[in-house]
């Protein structure tokens, strides 16, 4: 019986592990986001959300920053790039402050990505919708290459 609790306690938290190794993690502040951005040397991805959007995709009517969530940011080789290459920062776009801010890099609708690399420069800014394969090989341009020597 005792093993069987051990069993069993066992395979809870493995699935816990693997439960929160399949999960992105966001920041909320801009700016704790950058200043880890800063001394992990990483590049920086700050994803504009609005949580009253709709948009018809397949057919259907939803949330973009949801449909981003359920088919994008549960991609294991997505997750896999932005923990090891990124700090992400998850804004929401309705906030007087994040949406100047966004305003400021030219746009209004959300989705809404700006993607900083690690030497403090604006790689690449877009909105909208993308599949896994194309939002990849968009973070992957922003990376920023380790030295060799």
């Amino acid at each position: 019986m005792k093993s069987i609790a051990v069993i069993l306690l066992i395979a809870f938290m493995a699935g816990c592990i693997g439960q929160n190794a399949s999960q992105m993690s966001w920041e909320t502040d801009a700016q704790v986001a950058l200043d880890k951005a800063k001394s992990e040397k990483k590049s920086l991805l700050l994803f504009f959300y609005d949580s009253k959007a709709t948009a018809v995709i397949g057919g259907e009517s939803v949330n973009p920053s949801e449909w981003m969530d359920r088919n994008v940011f549960s991609d294991t080789r997505v997750i896999e790039l932005l923990r090891n290459k990124f700090i992400s920062v998850r804004l929401n776009g309705e906030t007087k402050e994040n949406m100047s801010l966004a305003r400021a890099y030219g746009s209004s609708v959300f989705p809404f990505f700006i993607v900083v690399d690690a030497n403090g420069q604006v790689c690449t800014t877009f909105s909208g919708i993308s599949e896994g394969d194309e939002f990849l090989k968009k973070m992957e341009s922003c990376v920023t290459p380790t030295p060799v020597f």
